[in-house]
């Protein structure tokens, strides 16, 4: 895995930013199927976070270079993996616990002239909003190094709620049955089995990521809808 030792030079930090908790309890709905789409997104949130006085409705410029690095894909080299995140990222939203679809980006580009290659964005009024909601709501710790780990779309939503909670005493969180179709991507009216095997999976690797013990239990419901849900417990 490629280091972020240029990165943390470039934008004077340490990779570790926080995300609002309703936006690490959202699922996402659209623009993060592929990992490259995840990698950058989440690049982006870093240098947003690591921008001096950055303010609503801000337009932020990062070099192209610096975004590579950031979103771990080396110090030189090819931008293909950058700029096929980068297409993605005009239409990426989530749905939160309540039903909202919450649109993350206002703008995303990458341009290019005489002086460089660099990349142009501004938050969504719907993002920034959540935001502003972290001293109330939480947030959870999110770390790049542990991102650029991810191997699977699917890992991204289990390791946000990780994150969430491994501060807390209680370091637990559920993934209700409607979600476990969604996040494994799974037909809604197939049986359950394959969305709670691939769940389970992606848990595996999220605690192995972390570091931490990853344990899964079934919240039992009736008939057939017997099996609820899924309990995470996150250990220390």
């Amino acid at each position: 895995m490629k280091t972020l030792k240029e990165a943390r030079k470039a934008l004077g930090s340490s990779g570790k930013f926080p995300v609002s908790s309703r936006i690490c309890y959202a699922l996402p709905v659209a623009g993060l199927e592929a990992i490259s789409a995840v990698r950058v997104m989440m690049a982006l949130l870093w240098i947003r976070d690591s921008t001096p006085g950055s303010t609503r409705d801000q337009v932020i410029e990062v070099d192209l270079a610096d975004l590579r690095s950031a979103a771990g894909y080396g110090d030189n080299g090819s931008y293909r993996q950058v700029v096929e995140g980068l297409s993605k990222l005009w239409q990426v939203s989530f749905m939160t616990n309540g039903g909202d679809v919450i649109e993350v980006f206002d703008f995303v580009a990458a341009d290019e002239s005489d002086e460089g290659k660099t990349c142009r964005f501004r938050m969504s009024s719907d993002f920034e909003d959540v935001h502003e909601t972290i001293s109330t709501d939480g947030y959870g710790m999110v770390d790049m190094e542990e991102v650029l780990r991810l191997a699977r779309s699917i890992d991204f939503p289990i390791y946000l709620r990780a994150c969430a909670v491994r501060k807390r005493r209680k370091k637990v969180f559920d993934v209700t049955r409607p979600e476990l179709y969604c996040i494994s991507n799974k037909d809604p009216d197939g049986p359950v089995g394959g969305a709670v095997r691939s769940v389970k999976t992606a848990v595996s690797r999220v605690g192995a990521i972390l570091r931490s013990s990853a344990d899964v239990a079934p919240i039992d419901g009736l008939g057939k809808d017997r099996v609820k849900g899924l309990r995470v417990s996150i250990g220390s």
